[in-house]
């Protein structure tokens, strides 16, 4: 069973819309703790006491399958005429708390034009990419257990969507993505977000151009971090790709281990791009750790991540048999890279707009 979901303008599955409603709810209690923050005296506070009590009861009595317009649900794709019913718990607080809401937006605005009872629409995008590349990060091959993330920014509201620490792929849903802005905080309560969240943050802020970072701990390309070698450019397949080796960071000190780690993390791949563009060379490896790659968009990073660690397993069986190989000619390397990369690029199709 589906429903249609006009303020998504898409149809949406049974489960999604209950996550939608949980969503919406959980943003209505984020605006009774913002109200709740910023007005004081016994009589304000009785209004907000029915304010909190009316999404409480709202949230207690919503069954799982329902139909209200106020949360943009118009109905079933469906044969037949289940027309399902609208709470009227939710219409209630729809019509009681909208002026108050509307109040609170004026006298407090949201830093950064985060609208928390909008907040599940405005990101949909970015929250739909960063799920799906997760999920395809899931079943590429590239990553064990739960190591391994993928971010998504949203260029305008200087906002990303990350998977959220520890969550296994298949669980993903768009609604369970986490999003954090620039500055580094998270702009929605909810699940926490992966734990190297500060470290994509840090390459999202410094080069510009990428809205997608991707961190695997991939085996070929662990293995080279851990051996804190670089890998090497010895042939075609990594210049399509990569127009130069794939750089190895220094150590971190013992102050940036035990200071802001992941921020570090970020802070020491920059800091190995002082000479190196990061569009020629979308990828590096941090040394004792593992991978990081990134792209225009989730689909990219996560090939480019593929890219990774087929030319990592080439260079290391390569040099297994013959330790003393050479670097391709920078001829060979260039005519590779830019046939697939730049204005004179001429591999593949055309793109049409």
């Amino acid at each position: 069973m589906e429903y249609w979901a006009s303020g998504f303008g898409r149809y949406v599955s049974a489960e999604d819309c209950q996550e939608i409603i949980t969503q919406e709810i959980k943003a209505l209690h984020d605006s009774y703790t913002m109200i709740n923050a910023n007005l004081s005296g016994r009589r304000a506070r009785g209004r907000i006491f029915i304010f909190k009590a009316v999404i409480l009861l709202c949230a207690a009595s919503t069954p799982t399958r329902w139909r209200t317009d106020s949360f943009g649900l118009d109905g079933r794709r469906s044969s037949g005429c289940l027309r399902g019913f609208r709470s009227p718990l939710v219409s209630l607080m729809c019509t009681t708390v909208s002026s108050v809401v509307a109040c609170a937006r004026e006298r407090w605005p949201f830093s950064r034009g985060h609208d928390c009872l909008n907040i599940m629409g405005k990101f949909t995008d970015i929250r739909e990419e960063c799920c799906e590349a997760n999920r395809a990060l899931g079943s590429s091959g590239l990553v064990d257990l739960t190591f391994g993330n993928v971010s998504v920014l949203d260029v305008d509201a200087a906002v990303f969507a990350i998977k959220p620490s520890g969550v296994d792929y298949a669980a993903l849903t768009p609604g369970k993505m986490v999003l954090v802005d620039l500055e580094g905080r998270v702009v929605e309560a909810g699940m926490r977000p992966s734990s190297d969240t500060p470290t994509h943050r840090r390459l999202l802020q410094a080069f510009s151009g990428i809205r997608s970072v991707v961190h695997t701990h991939s085996r070929y390309a662990v293995t080279f971090a851990q051996a804190c070698r670089e890998i090497p450019l010895m042939g075609t397949t990594h210049a399509d790709y990569f127009r130069g080796p794939v750089p190895v960071t220094r150590a971190l000190t013992s102050g940036e281990i035990g200071g802001d780690y992941e921020l570090a993390t970020g802070s020491v791949i920059v800091e190995s791009f002082a000479e190196i563009d990061p569009h020629s060379v979308p990828a590096v490896l941090v040394r004792h750790h593992g991978p990081f790659t990134w792209g225009e968009t989730g689909t990219k990073a996560v090939e480019t991540a593929a890219a990774l660690e087929i030319i990592a397993q080439m260079s290391w069986q390569t040099l297994c048999l013959e330790p003393m190989a050479r670097h391709a000619p920078e001829e060979l390397r260039d005519k590779h890279f830019f046939r697939k990369h730049g204005s004179g690029a001429y591999y593949g199709q055309l793109r049409h707009s």
